[in-house]
């Protein structure tokens, strides 16, 4: 480098020979380019933080967003099944919305066709001692 900015006329072989004929040019040489070196390795792994934590977040934003579907699209099934068997026969027993809220999402999605086919109370009875808890 210093042979360089003193004659610029050298070619890389020269400047090369120069520095082996030089001790502590070519300390001072090594030293800059371990220090750039180390300083490339620092800025290349705090990228691949940096990309991580991005990707880490950006993963975290995607399962809560279907996470929140999930729940929504559940909520929205469960709604239709008692407005459904309200609309059906009436008032319901806390106890029958208890049932109905106890079912998972299959079994919520099972009843909503299945109350197509119901013509009696007895029948959402039969049908909730036959599926819950399965």
């Amino acid at each position: 480098v210093y042979a360089f900015n003193v004659d610029s006329s050298l070619d890389l072989e020269q400047i090369a020979r120069r520095m082996e004929d030089n001790r502590t040019l070519r300390n001072q040489t090594m030293s800059i380019a371990q220090k750039l070196i180390a300083q490339g390795r620092e800025e290349g792994r705090e990228e691949g933080r940096e990309e991580g934590r991005e990707e880490g977040r950006e993963e975290g934003r995607e399962e809560g967003r279907e996470e929140g579907l999930e729940k929504g699209y559940g909520q929205g099934v469960l709604k239709t099944c008692v407005r459904q068997v309200r609309r059906k026969w009436g008032a319901l027993s806390e106890e029958a919305v208890s049932e109905i809220e106890s079912l998972n999402y299959g079994q919520l999605e099972q009843l909503t066709e299945d109350l197509l086919d119901m013509s009696s109370e007895e029948d959402l009875r039969q049908w909730m001692q036959a599926h819950a808890g399965h």
